[in-house]
């Protein structure tokens, strides 16, 4: 049981380097998140070039097939 005079965490203000604080997780939050989705479209469009040019030059699966005759 709380006391009436315990100001607890959910009704206490921040202070101004608190915010700035918040303010700076959100941030970096932000721009880690913005950095991965560059990192994964490059990493698509560099599998997509890389599979045209198998393509052009006639690369890809090779499939050998070994037929018997009796």
């Amino acid at each position: 049981m709380k006391r009436p005079d315990d100001i607890g965490f959910e009704s206490r203000e921040l202070s101004i380097d608190e915010l700035d604080g918040v303010a700076a997780a959100g941030l970096f939050s932000w721009i880690k998140h913005e950095v991965s989705s560059a990192a994964k479209w490059i990493g698509s469009e560099f599998a997509k070039a890389e599979n045209a040019v198998n393509s052009a030059l006639g690369g890809g699966r090779v499939t050998i097939t070994i037929h018997r005759q009796n």
